[in-house]
């Protein structure tokens, strides 16, 4: 029997799944470049991949194209939006499905003012350097993201320290502020272990001497997406 890394449950047989999905990585990510993969069953692989093409979608109407941390990740999400570039008419009727979703999870405001800035997620504001007509604010999903971030962790701690998260252990996430960079990037600072892979990912990681589960996790997508990851026991 062999042991999924994500859910934790036995099966015969296992599928591979990429902790960061391979669209995600840039085109400007060196060929020979190990991207990480965790030993998983086919229910979470799928649940996963559905859930990444989701978020990806949304980050990709946040996220300039053409830097080097984005080269090749948002155009192929922008034309799988497009009707008129399907190949069938049931491609066709599934992207018009797609946006129409897409638009009612989207809110336009015609003044700055209006914006409720506590809510955009940081670094996904607007740029000040642009001149804007309108804001158009897509939401994205607090559950959806957390998911996401926890499958990641699980699947690195597996990676990286060769060890499952157990359920003596909990995953919580922090999305970055004054208050976390305090806490966090000291610790980081003085303990982590950055893993950089390419232009498009970065993974910091301090661990205690005596636990390599318990962790404190910076994860870097396109040099704007961060989130703060905390791996500790559950007392």
């Amino acid at each position: 029997m062999e042991r999924c890394v994500y859910c934790l449950a036995e099966f015969d047989k296992l599928t591979t799944d990429h902790v960061i999905p391979r669209s995600w990585y840039p085109k400007t990510t060196p060929e020979n470049l190990e991207k990480y993969q965790a030993p998983v069953c086919r229910e979470c692989n799928n649940k996963y991949s559905r859930l990444e093409a989701e978020l990806l979608t949304v980050f990709a109407l946040c996220t300039p194209p053409e830097t080097a941390a984005t080269k090749g990740v948002v155009e192929p999400v922008m034309r799988s939006l497009k009707p008129q570039l399907a190949s069938t008419d049931r491609e066709r009727e599934n992207r018009m499905k797609k946006i129409v979703k897409l638009q009612k999870n989207m809110r336009i405001y015609e003044d700055y003012k209006d914006i409720p800035h506590e809510s955009v997620y940081p670094n996904f504001g607007i740029q000040h350097d642009l001149e804007y007509d309108q804001y158009d604010a897509v939401f994205l999903n607090k559950e959806s993201l957390e998911i996401f971030l926890e499958k990641v962790i699980r699947g690195l701690t597996y990676r990286l320290n060769n060890k499952y998260i157990e359920s003596s252990h909990e995953i919580t996430i922090y999305p970055p502020s004054n208050d976390c960079e305090k806490i966090f990037e000291p610790i980081l600072k003085k303990w982590g272990e950055t893993f950089e892979r390419g232009k498009g990912l970065t993974i910091i990681r301090a661990l205690p001497p005596d636990d390599p589960v318990s962790s404190i996790w910076k994860i870097i997508l396109w040099e704007q997406f961060v989130a703060y990851v905390v791996v500790s026991p559950i007392e």
